[in-house]
Formats: structure tokens, C-alpha cells, sequence
């Protein structure tokens, strides 16, 4: 096992670049965090915990209370000892800090360690020059190897007196986006409509495009004094300029936005996860900062063949080496001068260069920054320690070995019950949300096995003892009436009805008496047709072509999928269940119907017991011991993805009859498909209204308050063979939020 430790409160650039290359072998790699209890939003939700999650990296947590923190290095020493990784890699700073002195605690420190700098010198603020300084003097000559991501960073160690021995260059390089150079204008207007969801989009804007935290080193504020000096040179130009992210200077660069008069062409969208995969959506991308390293989001512009403009400082200049492949701008250079370049841009002459040097840049990406490169030289650095990544060990039936030992387990539990039960972290948690409820939310129970309903005991016996169990039908009179619930009220859900509820997870749930309520997809359940994310898996895991095209997105070319292995298989279906939620419901039926003949296969009936359904007299059953059940729609499509309003209603009112025709009682709850923000609109929340649903569950995680809206209740994703303090840290409240309202459109009646 290898260790990568990072002091981190939010996804930037060295996280996104790491981790998704970890992810292709996780089963080697652990995802350490020296979580910063300091700062508010990150001890109720770490970002670092949800993203190293969504990549199925495994993840651990150290809290730090202080500056500096000694109980944290103890802790961080215990689990390097517990776990005997062959190396521990520390990321910038703090982290490699805190890892020395680890080392430092006790003899008999096996590992051998390596420090990435990630390019942070010459940031402007005092305190961080000064803690780079001691950084680079006194603490990377103790690491067995030091890794740079740019080569102006490797000259900076080198005249800092780092020992040439030790020091690598480490180029960055991910996977991103691809988007083919005659695709951008259809995929830019995909783009657009998720950006600017409550705006009509205009046609024929340029559209400039900043990727940032908003800090002084990003030098937003020149940024907003050259698009004012644009603005004057030639009002008449059909261009703005979107600014993403947020930080310490967000007020001030609003403020001096206004001021400077062009509030109208500057708009600021805030923090998005996502706004990597979306550079397609902006003509030029504009990076005005003072300090880089070797940037991530010009990689990212890369692979979408987007065009930058970039300060040339640091890495840049391993990116783009001359004007070939995007525009530069001097570091000294006079805000005229900048103003004057982005207006040769907008000239038919600069537009024509400048999606020339986009075009270029991609290749180059392609060719030089990838995530695989990045990864190979990773593991040529390691061997050269004496570490070996070996490929991940498989099954014979294909699945990864994921089952730890007695041992381990055992291991695991001692080590997380010594660090945080002691210090009373999840209690406090608990105490601290202690008015606030929680929704469960399962979806199956794919196992018989004695270990699986061990574990689900497990979780239940940990519900019954810390928390208060209630039904959706008490949630929702509470919401309404005005009626507190008991303190840390916790009700369970389960989603879309699959047959191994009953068989598995019934059973478990009776013996605690502990409530439940189960969402229905009625179509499902008559057995009009598979769960649709069921028939992609089954067809892309049963059929016998080795290859196949099929267009995911309307007026884009066709994605080739190749099937030689079960990775392969998994990464089809995975890519396409994505690519139909984000497209209409009726694209999404082509493609299942074009999927059946591309891949001649034909689905069995009835389905495999694994993804089978209820049938209606079970559900009698199961209702007569008291399991509550709601609608989850007739077919499961993505709500707002609903071509036709009519087909809405038809989708939410039929579940609800068709329940209440055979259970004989109204059907009071209601789950969205899929569950986000994005996937309901204004006709949705009215629909729910008028057929008097007192609940509707999403699927953002977080714990709710009294003051929620009754119809988007959030809930917190769990699984019955997950580990015991994975659980109840969920539970807790540790790494989901609080509960928000949503945008105002959606409480409309």
C-alpha cells in the first residue's frame, strides 16, 4: 500500500490531478487528509472525503485543531504503523510537514517518502512565502525524493540547494474532456443551457472564460481592469466574461466589477465541480495570475480544443511553448496592452488564429499531458525506491478482491474507535445536528449471505441506539404542522423496488422494528420493462460484439466502445447510463432501442433474481408489517429531461394510482429519479402539490432541518456492506451539508 497525504479544504488543481490517476489502481493507493477542524465548512463536509469517494479511492481522515496539531501527528504516525505502507507520498506543504514529523515521533520508521511541490512559489502574501521558504530550505531535503510539476519550479529547488539526487521532474497530466474540434459548437450550447438555466442563452456571443479560486495570486483585479479598458475600446463587441469559482476576494471583485461599469459583461457563476469537463462552453480561456505552477484547467481547455491566453509564468510555458498554441500575456505587461490583444481576438483575423492554436493545443495535450504519462512516470519514480505497483489482483469470476481479512477488520475497527471515539468527534457531530433529521437512503440488498445481514444488524443496532426511528409520514406532519420531531430523528428509504428488499433486507429491518418506506417504480413492478441502467449493464455484459458506435449526444460523432475486457464492459455501461440522464427522455429511449440492435441481445423474462422486482401481493405483504410506500415515478426517466409536459404527468400520477389501486390507502410520499437539482423543474414541484404528496425525497446528501421543504428532502446514500464507521460517520453528519432551499422557481404552486 502507498499512502498520499494532503492538508486539503477544497478540490483545486494537485487533487484533481492526483486522485483520478490514483482511482486507476486504487487498490494500492490510500487517500490520507489532515482535515483542517478550523475552517466551518470543511468540519461539516470535507470536499477531499466526497471526492476520493466518488472515485472509489479508499479514504481516511486525520482531524487538525491547530496550527499545529501533535495529537494529529501521533495519529497520523499511528496509522502509518497500522497500516505498513511501502511509501507515503505528502503533497505541498503541511502535509509533508506533519510527515516528517511523524517520522520523527519514534524509531523504526520503515517507509520511504516523497514530497510533491505543487508550484506555489511566488505567491505574493508574506505568510505563504514564508512557510514556502522553510519548506523548501530545511524540509524537502529529508524526503528520499522531491517531485516538481513544472520546470520552473525545478530550477527554483535546485537554486534553494535541494540536492539534484533527490529532485524529479514531475510534469502534470490528466484525462479530460475530449471534445473534437467540429463538435464545440453543439457541445458548447449543451454547455450553455446547464450554465445559464433561468436566462435565454444569446447567440453570437464570444465568451471569454476564468477558472479560479479568488485569491490575489489569480490577479482577478487586473482581469477586471482589462475587460474595462475592452469595453472602452470597442463598446459595441458581443462578449462577456464568466468567472468561475470563489475565495477570499469575491466581495471586493464584485464590487470593483461595478464600479468599473461593466457588471453587465462580467458574470460571475461561482464554484462547479464539474467546470473542468465544461471548458468547451467558453471561446477563450483567460489566466491573468501572478504564480502557477503548471496549471490544470489549461490542460483541461486543452482537451476540449479551447483556446487559451495565459500570464507566462511558471508552468505555462511547459504548456505552450510558443504562440502556436495560445496567446500569451507578459508579466509586466501594461493593462492597455492586454486590453488590445483580447480585442484582436474578436477580429474574424484573431478568431480564425486563435481556434488555429486551440486545435494545436489539444494535440499537444493529447500527446504530452495525459493521465497515463503522468501515472507511468509516477511508477518509474517509485521503482526507483524499491516500490512496485503490481496490476490489481482479480477474482476468477472478475471481480476485484475487495474482502479484508478478520484481521484487518479487526484493525480497522480498533484503529478508528482509538482516534475518534475517544475524542468524542462523532458524538460531538451527532450532538451537533442533534435537531436536524436524517433520511437513510438503501437501494439494494443484493446478498443472502449471513456476512451481508451481519452487517445490516450492524447498522441497525448502531440506528436504534444513537438515533430516533420515524416514518416519512411523521416527517412530513412535522414539516407542515409545525410539530418538532425527537431529537436525531431518522427515518429509512429504499429505492425503486427491486425483489431482494423482501428477501434480504425486510427481514433484518422487523427484527429492530424499524421503520421503512420504499419508493416504487410502478412499470417495474408491473413488469412492463427492465429498470433501464439494468438493461444497458446487462446487454453491454451479455453480448457477444467486441466493439460498437453509438451517438450519445444529438449532432455529435459517434463513440466507439470496445468490449475486449470486463473493465472495458463496465467502463461502456458506466459511460453510457451516464450520457443518457444528461440527454431528453425520448433521445434516451433511441439509444436503448439502438443499443438492443447494436448489440443482438435479448433481455430474459422474467429478469435475473439479482435485479428482479416485487410483485403487488409481497408488497400487500410487506405493507400489512408496516412498510410505508411511495411513488418513484412509472418508468424512472430523468423528470426534467421530459419532452412533453403531459408525459410528466402521466409519469408521477400513474405510480401514485397505480400504488394506492392495489394497496388500497393513499400513497403520501414521492422519490425524484436520479435526484438532483437539475433533474426537476417548476411543473414537477406543482404536479407533487396538487396530488397532495407531503414528501418528496432528492438524493443530495445532508442532514434536514425544521424550515425544509417538505418536497426536496435530502438524504444520505448508504449500503448495507459498507464499513461499520463509514456508517455511522454518515449518520453523524460528517461529509454531507446542511440542508439549503433550493432556487425559488422550484417551491412555485
Amino acid at each position: 500500500m502507498i499512502i498520499h497525504l494532503f492538508n486539503s479544504s477544497s478540490v483545486s488543481g494537485p487533487e484533481r490531478l492526483v486522485l483520478p490517476a490514483l482511482a486507476s489502481a486504487r487498490d494500492h493507493f490510500l487517500v490520507v487528509n489532515l482535515r483542517e477542524e478550523r475552517i466551518d465548512h470543511v468540519r461539516e463536509a470535507d470536499p477531499l472525503e466526497d471526492y476520493a469517494r466518488s472515485l472509489n479511492l479508499e479514504y481516511r481522515d486525520i482531524p487538525v485543531c491547530g496550527r499545529w496539531d501533535a495529537v494529529a501527528v501521533r495519529h497520523l504516525r499511528a496509522l502509518i504503523d497500522r497500516l505498513e505502507p511501502t511509501l507515503v507520498h505528502a503533497h505541498d506543504v503541511k502535509a509533508s510537514a506533519y510527515l516528517l514529523q511523524a517520522k520523527s515521533v519514534k524509531q523504526n520508521f520503515r517507509p520511504r517518502i516523497v514530497s510533491t511541490h505543487h508550484g506555489v512559489h511566488g505567491r505574493p502574501d508574506w505568510k505563504t512565502r514564508l512557510y514556502e521558504s522553510f519548506y523548501r530550505r530545511y524540509l524537502l531535503k529529508s524526503f528520499d525524493r522531491v517531485l516538481c510539476v513544472s520546470r520552473a519550479d525545478y530550477e527554483c529547488l535546485l537554486q534553494s540547494g535541494l540536492n539534484r539526487h533527490r529532485l524529479r521532474l514531475q510534469l502534470n497530466g490528466i484525462n479530460g474532456t475530449l471534445v473534437e474540434p467540429a463538435q464545440r459548437s453543439g457541445v458548447a450550447q449543451r454547455i450553455h443551457d446547464k450554465w445559464f438555466t433561468h436566462t435565454k442563452v444569446q447567440e453570437g456571443i464570444f465568451y471569454f472564460g476564468v477558472v479560479g479560486r479568488l485569491s490575489a495570486e489569480k490577479d482577478h483585479g487586473r482581469l477586471l481592469d482589462v475587460l474595462s479598458h475592452l469595453d472602452k475600446l470597442d463598446p459595441t463587441a458581443d462578449w462577456k466574461c464568466l468567472i468561475f469559482g470563489t475565495g477570499p476576494l469575491e466581495t471586493m471583485l464584485h464590487d470593483k466589477a461595478r464600479q468599473l461599469g461593466i457588471q453587465n459583461r462580467v458574470h460571475w457563476l461561482g464554484y462547479r465541480p464539474d467546470v473542468g469537463s465544461e471548458l468547451a462552453g467558453v471561446d477563450l480561456l483567460l489566466s491573468f495570475s501572478k504564480a502557477e505552477g503548471l496549471p490544470i484547467n489549461l490542460i483541461e481547455a486543452g482537451w476540449a480544443a479551447t483556446p487559451v491566453m495565459a500570464t507566462r509564468v511558471g508552468g505555462v510555458t511547459d504548456l505552450i511553448p510558443d504562440d502556436r498554441y495560445g496567446e500569451f500575456i507578459l508579466p509586466q505587461e501594461s493593462v492597455l496592452d492586454s486590453a488590445q490583444r483580447l480585442r484582436r481576438c474578436l477580429s474574424e483575423e484573431g478568431l480564425q488564429r486563435i481556434r488555429t492554436q486551440g486545435r494545436l493545443f489539444q494535440t499537444r495535450v493529447i500527446e504530452e499531458f495525459t493521465q497515463d504519462i503522468w501515472m507511468r512516470r509516477l511508477e518509474e519514480l517509485y521503482r526507483e525506491l524499491g516500490v512496485h505497483i503490481e496490476e490489481p489482483k482479480v477474482s476468477p469470476n472478475g471481480q476485484d478482491k475487495e474482502a479484508m481479512t478478520i484481521a484487518e477488520r479487526l484493525k480497522s475497527i480498533f484503529f478508528t474507535r482509538l482516534m475518534l471515539y475517544p475524542t468524542s468527534r462523532l458524538g460531538t457531530m451527532i450532538h451537533r445536528n442533534r435537531h436536524g433529521f436524517r433520511i437513510l437512503m438503501y437501494h439494494q440488498f443484493p446478498s443472502a449471505s449471513v456476512d451481508m445481514q451481519e452487517a445490516l444488524a450492524k447498522q441497525c443496532a448502531h440506528m436504534m441506539s444513537r438515533y430516533t426511528l420515524v416514518t416519512m409520514t411523521e416527517i412530513g406532519r412535522s414539516l407542515r404542522e409545525g410539530i418538532p420531531l425527537p431529537p436525531n430523528a431518522l427515518a429509512v428509504t429504499v429505492d425503486d423496488g427491486y425483489r431482494n428488499f423482501l428477501c434480504n433486507g425486510y427481514p433484518v429491518f422487523r427484527n429492530y422494528r424499524i421503520p421503512v418506506t420504499v419508493y416504487l417504480v410502478s412499470g417495474f413492478i408491473d413488469k412492463e420493462a427492465w429498470l433501464w441502467w439494468d438493461q444497458v449493464r446487462y446487454q453491454v455484459d451479455h453480448t457477444r460484439r467486441r466493439q460498437f458506435s453509438l451517438t450519445l449526444y444529438p449532432g455529435d460523432l459517434p463513440t466507439t466502445f470496445i468490449l475486449t475486457t470486463l473493465d472495458d464492459r463496465r467502463d461502456a455501461s458506466r459511460t453510457l447510463i451516464e450520457a443518457m440522464k444528461r440527454v431528453s427522455n425520448s433521445e434516451r429511449l433511441r439509444m436503448l432501442r439502438k443499443l438492443d440492435d447494436l448489440l443482438e441481445t435479448s433481455l430474459p423474462s422474467p429478469a435475473p433474481p439479482a435485479i428482479a422486482p416485487l410483485d403487488w401481493s409481497e408488497i400487500r405483504f410487506l405493507s400489512a408489517g408496516g412498510v410505508e410506500f411511495g411513488a418513484h415515478t412509472q418508468s424512472h426517466p430523468i423528470l426534467s429531461r421530459l419532452n412533453n409536459p403531459t408525459d410528466l404527468i402521466t409519469e408521477i400520477t400513474n405510480s401514485k394510482k397505480r400504488i394506492e389501486e392495489e394497496l388500497k390507502r393513499r400513497v403520501l410520499h414521492f422519490c425524484y429519479p436520479n435526484g438532483q437539482q437539475e433533474d426537476v423543474n417548476t411543473q414537477t414541484f406543482k404536479l407533487l402539490s396538487e396530488h397532495q404528496f407531503i414528501t418528496a425525497v432528492n438524493a443530495e446528501k445532508g442532514v434536514n432541518f425544521m424550515g425544509s421543504h417538505p418536497l426536496w428532502l435530502r438524504r444520505i446514500g448508504v449500503d448495507p456492506l459498507m464499513s461499520n464507521f463509514n456508517f455511522e460517520a454518515l449518520l453523524a453528519g460528517v461529509g454531507g451539508s446542511r440542508s439549503k432551499p433550493v432556487q425559488s422557481m422550484l417551491y412555485s404552486s
